[in-house]
């Protein structure tokens, strides 16, 4: 039998959400490419290879916390309605 806890999803969710914000908030801070000499175009690449993954990281975080809740919310549903069903036999 599996429980699962409207609080700890709710928590988990929340947590996801919360620090995909910030660390979307950081993107607006992106600092200038440092002259590197002639590696200065690497050092470019490199710091854009970060950036694009730290982008990603936000987009996963936000989609993982509505994954969670949407999970939460059916789980929620499908207890409700086996709970009534049991109910409905007595």
């Amino acid at each position: 039998m599996m429980h699962a806890d409207p609080e700890v999803l709710a928590a988990v969710a929340e947590g996801l959400r919360r620090t995909g914000q910030a660390v979307d908030q950081t993107g607006g801070t992106r600092p200038l490419t440092p002259d590197a000499g002639e590696q200065t175009a690497v050092m470019a690449a490199v710091l854009a290879h970060v950036f694009d993954g730290a982008a990603n990281l936000v987009l996963g975080m936000l989609e993982a916390a509505d994954r969670v809740d949407t999970a939460g919310t059916r789980y929620l549903n499908q207890d409700d309605n086996a709970a009534g069903e049991i109910r409905g036999l007595f």
